[in-house]
Order: C-alpha cells, then sequence, then structure tokens
C-alpha cells in the first residue's frame, strides 16, 4: 500500500515506514492525556497473507478476514487485539457493488457512478475485527433482520453450495440459515402393531461438531421425547464441542444430553454434523411406537456464530410392517410441509434472496480509526 500523506489533529506530519512499521512525527507535541486524530491518506490493491488470510481476493470482489493480526495487510493501525476502537468505515465502490463491513448502515451516497457505503461501529472492537467485503450484487443472498433490537446483515455467496434438487418431484422443504436455530418438520404418524419404518432423504451442511441434524420422535400426549438413530450409519452419539453451550441456547435438548453425555432427562442423543455427499438415505425404526401414535420431526439446531447451509429435505416414505422390503410404489408421502421455528424455542430465521450481479475495483480511500480514552477502553 502506498501511503499519500499524513496528518495529526489536521496538520501535515512526517512519517517514516520500515517494513511494516509506520512511525509518525507531529508537528508539534501531544499533551499527556489528550485525545488526538492521525489520518492517513493511502491507496493501492492489497494483497492476501501467504497463510490465506487478510485482503482475500474473489472473482467478483473481496473479503477480510482472519485473527489477530491481519488488520495491517490493507488499512495502517497498530494491529494488536488489545488496542481496541470505535470505527467509521466509508467505502467508495462503483454504483451496483454493495459494501458490507461492521457496525450499522449509517448512510450511502452517490456521484459520477460511485457510492459511498459508510458503516459505524460505536462500540470498541479489536483491530482485526474491522471487516470489510466488497460484493458483487447478485453474487451474494443478502438478508437484513432486526432481533431483540440488533440489526443483522447477512451476506452468503450462492457459490459456496449448490442448491440441490429434489429427487422426485419439483418442491423440497428447505431449514434456512439461522444462528441460534432451532428448526423442525414434523407430522404424527399411527405406527401399526407390527412396527413400521420411515426413510427418507436430505442433504445437509453443517459446522462440523457445533451444529446437528437429527430425528426427534415422541409418544403423542407424552413428554417422552427422544432422539433416533440412522440405521444406515449417517448418525452417531457423539455431542461435538456445542453440548456445553445447549443449556443456555437450547434447553429443549436437555431431553437428549445431559452435560456432554448423550444421555438426556427423557431419551438419548443420535445426530449427523458435518457435510453430507449429496442426498442421503436416512432409514428410522418406529417399532419402539408399535400400536401408537407417534409425532416425528427431522430437526436442524444451530449455535450462536458460523453456520452452514443447513438442511433439505425430500421424499419421505412411510413403510408400515417393520422388516418388510420397501414398498415405494405404495408407501405414503411422509413431512410435506415447510419447517417451522420449535416451538418453545422460536428465534429469528432471516429470509434469503437473491441479487443481479456486477463488478469490482481496487481499494482506494481515506481511512480514519478513533482512539477511545483510556476510560473507555
Amino acid at each position: 500500500m502506498t501511503i499519500r500523506s499524513v496528518r495529526v489533529n489536521g496538520v501535515a506530519a512526517t512519517w517514516q515506514r520500515n517494513g511494516g512499521e509506520l512511525t509518525i512525527t507531529p508537528s508539534s507535541g501531544l499533551r499527556q492525556g489528550r485525545i488526538f486524530t492521525t489520518v492517513i491518506s493511502y491507496e493501492g490493491v492489497p494483497q492476501t497473507a501467504p497463510d490465506g488470510s487478510g485482503f482475500i481476493h474473489t472473482d467478483d470482489g473481496a473479503l477480510v478476514i482472519g485473527q489477530p493480526f491481519v488488520a495491517a495487510t490493507w488499512y495502517p493501525v497498530n494491529d494488536h487485539p488489545i488496542d481496541k476502537a470505535a470505527y467509521t468505515i466509508e467505502i467508495t465502490i462503483p454504483d451496483g457493488i454493495q459494501g458490507v463491513s461492521n457496525g450499522i448502515l449509517v448512510r450511502q451516497r452517490s456521484s459520477a457512478g460511485l457510492t459511498t457505503w459508510i458503516w459505524d461501529a460505536r462500540e470498541p472492537i479489536a483491530s482485526y475485527l474491522a471487516m470489510m467485503a466488497m460484493m458483487a450484487i447478485g453474487e451474494w443472498n443478502i438478508s437484513a433482520y432486526e432481533a431483540s433490537g440488533i440489526k443483522y446483515w447477512d451476506a452468503l455467496d450462492p457459490d459456496i453450495f449448490d442448491e440441490p434438487d429434489p429427487i422426485t418431484g419439483e418442491q423440497f422443504a428447505y431449514s434456512q440459515v439461522a444462528d441460534l436455530s432451532y428448526k423442525r418438520l414434523t407430522h404424527i404418524v399411527s405406527v401399526p402393531t407390527d412396527g413400521a419404518n420411515l426413510s427418507f432423504y436430505i442433504d445437509w451442511a453443517t459446522e462440523p461438531d457445533w451444529d446437528y441434524v437429527f430425528v426427534e420422535a415422541h409418544t403423542v400426549g407424552s413428554d417422552d421425547w427422544t432422539t433416533l438413530p440412522d440405521l444406515n450409519g449417517n448418525t452417531s452419539q457423539d455431542t461435538g464441542f456445542s453440548c456445553t453451550d445447549w443449556p443456555a441456547l437450547h434447553p429443549f435438548l436437555a431431553h437428549y444430553q445431559i452435560g456432554c453425555a448423550p444421555v438426556g432427562t427423557t431419551g438419548v442423543w443420535w445426530a449427523a454434523t458435518g457435510t453430507s455427499d449429496g442426498y442421503e438415505q436416512w432409514s428410522i425404526d418406529l417399532s419402539t411406537y408399535a400400536g401408537s401414535d407417534v409425532e416425528v420431526g427431522i430437526s436442524y439446531v444451530s449455535d450462536g456464530v458460523v453456520q452452514g447451509p443447513a438442511l433439505w429435505s425430500t421424499t419421505s416414505r412411510f413403510q408400515p410392517g417393520w422388516g418388510r422390503p420397501p414398498l415405494r410404489t405404495t408407501a405414503t408421502p411422509l413431512m410435506d410441509g415447510l419447517f417451522q421455528d420449535h416451538p418453545k424455542e422460536a428465534p429469528p430465521t432471516p429470509t434469503i434472496g437473491s441479487r443481479p450481479p456486477s463488478m469490482i475495483s481496487p481499494l482506494r480511500g481515506r481511512w480514519r480509526r478513533t482512539r477511545l480514552p483510556a476510560s473507555r477502553r
């Protein structure tokens, strides 16, 4: 990056650069304990760090991500996590391109084919958390929503995953993606006295060992909730890394887990995590509920950060008579409908839409970073 000018409290200052170290000498001394402002004007095309982090160039834009020492790869900063500050980020890019960053989008202004996106992060954050993404409209799915007084902008690159086609027919059920999500696709079935088998195809992509896909069941009118294993081997009793968080995030999971043990207050834990190899067929034994009405649910649960594309379900079949060969031509379709928020836990789930495509340009502009008084750090 090329530095064009440095000013301290509005007055030009001298500076020296030695590798990654920038030393600034103000034209006059600074009084101890007083707040001062440094403005550094610079330009260039930031380079990605050798380990692949920092300012990452994409085929339609750029993304900044990494920790804890990546901020200095694209803007001048005292790059240490303990030196927190408030940020105002202005991104000037060609019309039709979106600039997304931390904080609140306070305004946009356009002139001569350029649009400036102004984001204000008022709470002090570490330098590596100051994130800027320039994205092509249409190459991202954008959702904006508000929950508990907090405004969210989610930007998901559709190239990360391909939306699967249904195995049969023209429709499938999709859980959608959200932090702190607990989704169910449920149906009540009457299990014959000689048992029954439930089979279906699902395609899932979740954060490994943190977010899960599973089958829940309970006798109608009873609280005997449990999860059921897939006889094709897609599930396990591994509770992963998120087990310690569930009591606060999703207390209903105590039915299946206590601590990190796969045994809960009424049932046991069987689930899948990570990414499937396309659609996988699951087979669930319902013989435990022979002669009863049972509510069965295909469920998806997530923690508070880092989500995968989640869960698709299609072609569900209920085959009476456990152990009989599957008769797909006479089997009854099951679970036609939509994934719903867990009835006792209903976090917001943003709607995902699409946008038309555009382009990207090199970074060029001014950066202003406001240091906080010691009393606010």
